[in-house]
């Protein structure tokens, strides 16, 4: 198993002596896709079937729905970033961000077998007496468990799991209503420092992730 800072070298050597060899990469992938392999499937499940795509307006001003730019940002021929990215999804209440959310996650899981997507969403975490106590990466990880599917051996070390998953390119976060866990742990950190942690995560690890939020709650508290 090799580092990608390695490769170089070890495609100049012989290793026909070796039963396999493996970027690390591929290696933590065997195991993501043994643990995740029924959360994979029960996004797949919960892909709304009669969604109509919306139109989506970008920074730049322009509008598409076909392709849908959510689509091609988080799609697993997305061009990397150093740097990391996050995309902000903004829409009211009841304008279909939860809906397109689970859309995007049910069709990356279905087509995009080189990366899991990671959906997090408020109705994980309504009702938990404990979630402003959580840290982001504890939420995070917490998705799988909420789909049924927990990954045992990352609990107690999301903070290590996710930052090397994230940096491997392994994982697609889609945090849907970050605004209402914001306000939920603004008892113990602000919303720019809520934020802030999740722009770390990003910066750190190269990811590229998506969140939602209301447009008012973005204009106010952002």
């Amino acid at each position: 198993v090799f580092a990608p800072s390695a490769e170089t070298a070890v495609r100049t050597t012989d290793w026909r002596a070796a039963k396999r060899v493996l970027s690390s990469r591929d290696y933590l992938a065997t195991f993501m896709r043994a643990e995740l392999s029924r959360y994979r499937e029960q996004l797949v499940r919960g892909k709304p079937s009669d969604l109509e795509l919306p139109a989506i307006e970008t920074p730049s001003g322009f509008r598409s729905r076909i392709p849908n730019p959510i689509d091609l940002y988080l799609g697993s021929g997305a061009v990397a970033s150093e740097e990391g990215q996050i995309a902000v999804l903004l829409g009211e209440a009841g304008q279909g961000k939860t809906y397109l959310s689970e859309w995007v996650a049910g069709k990356l899981a279905d087509t995009a077998q080189d990366i899991f997507p990671v959906l997090v969403s408020a109705r994980q975490w309504v009702g938990m007496p404990s979630v402003e106590h959580l840290t982001l990466e504890e939420v995070i990880v917490n998705s799988f468990r909420a789909f049924g599917c927990p990954v045992r051996w990352a609990e107690g070390n999301e903070k290590m799991f996710l930052r090397v998953a994230f940096r491997l390119g392994l994982f697609r976060l889609i945090f849907d209503g970050f605004d209402e866990f914001a306000l939920q742990s603004g008892s113990r950190v602000s919303t720019r420092g809520v934020l802030d942690s999740l722009v770390g995560l990003a910066r750190d690890t190269g990811a590229r992730m998506l969140i939602t939020a209301r447009g008012s709650f973005w204009k106010g508290q952002v």
